[in-house]
């Protein structure tokens, strides 16, 4: 039996988890929630989801170090990311596209297995 994806959304706004979430599971996804960097960590590295969905403003630990964090981590730095933003200030969006240098990965539907996610 394969294994059911999963995704990790990052995102102190409870009701864009939840749209997030309510979007996915539909989609035949397990979703898992954190409200903050931190706890996005921990789930990450515990849980090892298929994707993780983050917002790149978050407290305590922001999306992009966030994202670093996993790139280099031995366990994480295969999961797929994708960082999502309201930010609209240059220095930020600056931040954001010197960020195309982590490694991407285009997303696949396949019948069988639903989505997968291939380098």
């Amino acid at each position: 039996m394969d294994r059911k994806q999963s995704v990790l959304i990052a995102d102190a706004d409870e009701d864009t988890r939840g749209l997030y979430g309510v979007a996915l599971r539909l989609a035949g996804f397990d979703v898992m929630e954190a409200a903050d960097g931190r706890s996005a960590l921990t789930r990450a590295l515990v849980d090892a989801p298929s994707l993780v969905l983050t917002e790149l403003a978050l407290p305590f630990i922001d999306g992009y170090a966030l994202c670093e964090i996993l790139r280099r981590d031995a366990a994480t730095h295969a999961v797929a990311i994708l960082a999502v933003t309201t930010e609209t200030r240059l220095t930020q969006l600056a931040r954001i596209r010197a960020g195309r240098q982590w490694p991407r990965r285009r997303l696949e539907a396949t019948p069988s297995t639903g989505s997968r996610y291939r380098a």
